[in-house]
């Protein structure tokens, strides 16, 4: 068994897609079955179900998988640490990160990182608050950039900023003119919300139980760029945090006329897991940019 094989294997796992995966491995499509039927001879198994153009995995293929995920990651933390010894700073650094986060900050954080350490590679993906930390504890992503409050127990995190939490409309809407609004307005302004998964939502329905506020809620959408579009377009109104709508054109940011909400902004990591001194680095570059 090769380890490009187990990294093959991993790809076509996560996208349960043979061609995409290949195409994303920079292989063909045959080469790349060649490989896992390579790997499911010497398992004596099916790693994955073939049912039509469909493929999921099988119950050996995501043992495998959570198996590959672990043995991929010490290898990168073994090349980290090996580099490092050699006053080096190279390999591969996989962080996470909020779409607010990453329309920003993010681009930020990694033109000062590249110039200080061009030979690291760094992968960025963005998701949900739970697919943030569950990409951390799959090992998928070293670091993550999200808001309080921490789901797993796993977790640990460091503060960066507070950020506050504001209603936003077009600029075309009959409240674009308001300098702050009331929790009660929320009650006359048909609303497109984040999920109720999101940090920013809870934040919202703990605000709305306190005030004893029945917003009327037309849609839920997690897609941030689809909610912002139906707020620009649908004569209705979100809430969010200030930094998701930064440089955002058409759209106005209205604070609450009460004591400000706010979210605490963190960078997360599975406390198991050693840190890389890419990870650290990194680190270090968001917290002097936060002033943490």
């Amino acid at each position: 068994m090769e380890l490009r094989h187990l990294g093959y294997f991993v790809r076509a796992a996560e996208l349960l897609h043979f061609t995409r995966a290949a195409e994303s491995l920079y292989i063909s499509q045959p080469t790349l079955s060649v490989h896992i039927q390579q790997l499911e001879e010497e398992f004596g198994t099916p790693l994955f179900a073939r049912i039509g153009r469909n493929v999921r995995l099988t119950q050996a293929g995501q043992i495998l998988l959570d198996r590959s995920r672990n043995v991929i990651r010490e290898l990168e933390l073994a090349q980290q640490e090996i580099t490092s010894l050699q006053g080096l700073m190279r390999g591969t650094l996989r962080i996470g990160a909020l779409l607010a986060f990453s329309l920003e900050m993010v681009p930020v954080w990694l033109g000062v990182f590249t110039k200080k350490y061009p030979e690291v590679h760094v992968v960025v993906s963005t998701g949900t608050h739970h697919d943030l930390e569950r990409g951390i504890l799959d090992g998928n992503f070293e670091l993550a950039f999200s808001f309080l409050p921490l789901e797993a127990d796993e977790m640990d995190h460091t503060n960066l900023f507070e950020e506050e939490v504001v209603m936003v409309v077009s600029d075309e809407h009959v409240y674009s003119k308001h300098e702050r609004i009331t929790i009660k307005d929320l009650e006359h302004i048909p609303l497109v919300l984040p999920s109720r998964h999101t940090n920013t939502r809870r934040k919202l329905d703990e605000f709305l139980v306190e005030y004893k506020v029945k917003p009327k809620i037309v849609a839920e959408i997690d897609d941030l760029h689809a909610l912002l579009t139906m707020v620009k377009i649908g004569g209705v109104g979100t809430v969010l945090t200030r930094m998701a709508v930064a440089g955002t054109q058409d759209l106005t940011a209205i604070p609450f006329g009460r004591a400000t909400e706010k979210l605490t902004a963190v960078a997360m990591w599975d406390r198991r897991a050693q840190t890389t001194p890419a990870g650290q680095a990194f680190l270090e570059v968001v917290k002097t940019h936060c002033g943490a």
